[in-house]
């Protein structure tokens, strides 16, 4: 339960169900669990932990109830007119006790790791997501999370692996793509995040980031046409994306084509009033005039009829295959 999307107010609704849920059944572990990730994600985290570890200790409790009893009822069971369903049950209790264990306690490492990485600690956040990889190494979700901990402490080949391990165990939401592209051109692999973000857009095409992150790339190397050519992409995909209408006008600026990149300078605007970096954009047209100007001499022209050939900029040895294998860790 990640909870981006919910809206503060709808988080304070859900505390207050989950209290009323507390007050009918206070010794429900997975209510104490509910509650503690509500309050990490609204940054109580003082009460959010005190909730989760309330709720790490309760399913700890039960299992240790249920060895016990089980334990007991094993010596009667080998006597005469043993009860052998009733050990059966006990067996199922302890098995289910222990299941909500594991479950409880990983979840509570993840939460705990989402607040602490969202307060700056990476390396705290980093040790929670290991603790719950332990409980459960197949959960992408974990490993996407740890693998953006080390992107921000600036590991990326080690944030690259995570990242693909969540895509190969099942989790292949769009932002771990451009999370893995980005960590792969942190990594010194330019070319390889260039070709896998192509990958990724010609079997998503309507993933608008992906094709946002791969014209940034471009715009880094100065290959603005090509730039431009995918910032369109994702404002097609996404027509109400502020940060490419925002690129796509500063791209054209630098190929020296203002009176282009005026009416995406002002949609971005439109979506973000009062911007200071869109708002700062407008000024320098307005400073330069606005007027058209000639393309830069000596940059390269998009090549009519090949929608390849932005993907293979670079000399042979650089463009991805072997290294991008070894950055997956396959």
């Amino acid at each position: 339960m990640l909870l981006d999307d919910v809206k503060e107010d709808a988080l304070r609704r859900m505390v207050a169900a989950y209290d009323a849920d507390l007050r009918d059944n206070p010794d429900d572990p997975f209510t104490l669990l509910a509650k503690g990730m509500v309050l990490n994600k609204m940054r109580r985290r003082g009460e959010g932990f005190e909730c989760l570890d309330e709720a790490v200790a309760m399913a700890r409790k039960r299992l240790k109830d249920a060895a016990g009893a089980l334990r007991a009822a094993e010596p009667a069971a080998d006597g005469p007119g043993s009860h052998a369903e009733d050990l059966r049950f006990l067996k199922g209790e302890v098995a289910a006790a222990r299941n909500d264990l594991r479950e409880i306690s990983e979840e509570a490492h993840i939460s705990k790791g989402m607040a602490v990485n969202r307060a700056g600690r990476h390396t705290g956040a980093l040790s929670h997501y290991k603790a719950a990889l332990k409980l459960n190494p197949r959960n992408g979700v974990t490993h996407y999370l740890a693998g953006c901990a080390l992107d921000d402490m600036k590991k990326p080949s080690k944030s690259v692996k995570h990242f693909g391990r969540a895509l190969r165990l099942g989790y292949r939401e769009q932002r771990v793509h451009c999370r893995r592209a980005r960590a792969l051109n942190a990594g010194g692999m330019k070319y390889d995040a260039i070709l896998y973000l192509r990958r990724v857009t010609k079997t998503h095409p309507d993933y608008a980031d992906a094709h946002y992150e791969l014209a940034t790339l471009y715009a880094t190397m100065k290959e603005y046409d090509w730039a431009i050519r995918c910032y369109q992409r994702a404002i097609d995909a996404d027509p109400r994306h502020k940060k490419a209408h925002e690129y796509m006008g500063i791209s054209h600026m630098a190929r020296c084509r203002d009176e282009l990149a005026r009416p995406y300078l002002e949609r971005a605007l439109e979506l973000a009033p009062g911007d200071p970096d869109v708002l700062e954009m407008i000024g320098l047209l307005e400073d330069r005039g606005g007027a058209a100007r000639p393309h830069l001499e000596g940059a390269p022209d998009p090549a009519p009829g090949d929608p390849d050939a932005p993907y293979m900029i670079g000399p042979p040895g650089d463009r991805g295959g072997a290294g991008e294998r070894r950055a997956d860790g396959a």
